[in-house]
């Protein structure tokens, strides 16, 4: 069998598929995209630091229906309240909100085959220790 463009079933992450074309260079991603919260290991993963401005733009080209992915406070990081809103192509779509000592949630957001996707950290207070927040094992479809 022979397939242009995506195996059908093949599991897509954002970052391989997708990784940030523009950003404050305030992400991380550890070795492999491995990313630690709740004291397990997600891969595929990007973390943002809840800092001024911290943002990241992903070109999804309109080829995709949803996002999904496990968002929580990655370990070893500052205990602090952070909130982060996604937007589609420019229009803002929601807000999720974190704290440190939050269950990691699973969480589907749906693209309907926009052209991009920003995360964008919305809190501007200055604390001086900023915590990390992880959109782990991040999938599209």
């Amino acid at each position: 069998t022979v397939y242009i463009g995506e195996v059908p079933g093949k599991t897509i992450y954002l970052m391989q598929a997708c990784p940030p074309y523009e950003s404050d260079e305030r992400y991380r991603t550890d070795e492999l995209n491995t990313i630690v919260m709740m004291g397990t290991k997600y891969l595929n993963s990007i973390a943002l630091r809840g800092d001024v401005n911290s943002y990241a733009l992903f070109n999804l080209n309109g080829k995709y229906s949803s996002l999904e992915f496990d968002f929580g406070h990655v370990d070893n990081t500052a205990a602090r309240d952070s909130t982060y809103d996604i937007y589609l192509d420019g229009e803002y779509l929601m807000s999720i909100d974190g704290t440190s000592d939050m269950l990691v949630q699973h969480i589907t957001i749906p693209l309907n085959g926009a052209l991009q996707l920003k995360i964008h950290h919305s809190d501007i207070g200055n604390t001086g220790e900023w915590p990390y927040y992880a959109f782990g094992n991040a999938i599209l479809k």
